[in-house]
């Protein structure tokens, strides 16, 4: 159950990524900077709600090892610590692309 939640995970982001690169292409332009920051945000957002969470049952990944960490991490093993990595990627890309959109987004109505 574990690897098909990872996959289908991995295939909703392709998808995304797909429609994103359609979307962009058909137009035959890039778009404005801030439409780049909120479609990256976007991004973030599925991939934290899907990578970052799974597997959902009984409760998310990431959570059990936050907490292991924050315990000091007694006998977490190189395994352990690349799973923290893999499930704490997608929050980090979102943290990263939010605070990118909202400092364009705050500079962009500073402008007008």
């Amino acid at each position: 159950m574990y690897n098909v939640i990872h996959i289908t995970s991995f295939y909703v982001i392709y998808i995304y990524f797909c429609i994103y690169n359609r979307r962009v292409m058909n137009k035959k332009i890039k778009g404005t900077p801030l439409e780049e920051a909120k479609s990256k945000m976007y991004l973030g957002i599925i991939a934290s709600l899907t990578l970052g969470l799974a597997p959902f049952f009984p409760a998310p990944h990431i959570f059990g090892k936050v907490k292991w960490l924050l315990g000091g991490a007694v006998g977490m093993q190189p395994m352990d610590w690349f799973d923290l990595v893999m499930h704490g990627a997608p929050w980090i890309f979102l943290i990263y692309a939010s605070v990118t959109y909202f400092t364009m987004k705050n500079k962009d109505q500073k402008k007008y």
